[in-house]
């Protein structure tokens, strides 16, 4: 079974291309990858007339990468080629962050649905939580900037 979707205003050669960029990059960085979306603009509905193609992906590293005492870096960036604007993530890394870890809890809370909402606020309300995690996101978040630094609080 395949979860691939592509819609069918997508232009078959930019499809090729990202293809072309994923089996690239799996070959270069020894990465599979089981996931990737469109991002951006164009998925959001509203591309400008010169948006790119922002693919976004989680990768999933050889076995001996995990196991090595010396940590890697859990991000493969890509230079903007073209309309291509291709970025990953390593699948602990985005199992680790607030965003992906509350989409996950949504869509477990809505299985009929195919994507969760983009809006972190409305994915929070969506969901059943219990009161602590929710009193930390919010005080967390509204005591750090978004490039500051400071402690982080502890519940």
């Amino acid at each position: 079974m395949s979860l691939r979707a592509i819609p069918a205003s997508m232009d078959p050669m930019v499809v090729g291309s990202i293809d072309a960029e994923l089996d690239r990059i799996e070959h270069a960085h020894r990465v599979s990858v089981p996931l990737a979306i469109e991002s951006g603009g164009r998925a959001w509905g509203f591309p400008s007339p010169d948006s790119d193609y922002d693919c976004r992906f989680v990768y999933v590293a050889q076995m001996d990468t995990y196991l090595s005492p010396w940590p890697t870096r859990d991000v493969i960036e890509t230079r903007p080629v073209g309309l291509l604007d291709v970025n990953g993530w390593d699948l602990t890394k985005a199992l680790r962050l607030l965003r992906p870890a509350v989409a996950l809890r949504w869509l477990r809370e809505h299985p009929d649905a195919a994507v969760a909402p983009m809006h972190l606020p409305s994915l929070r309300e969506q969901c059943e939580w219990p009161g602590e995690p929710v009193s930390a996101i919010a005080e967390l978040k509204s005591h750090t900037r978004e490039m500051g630094s400071g402690a982080v609080p502890l519940r």
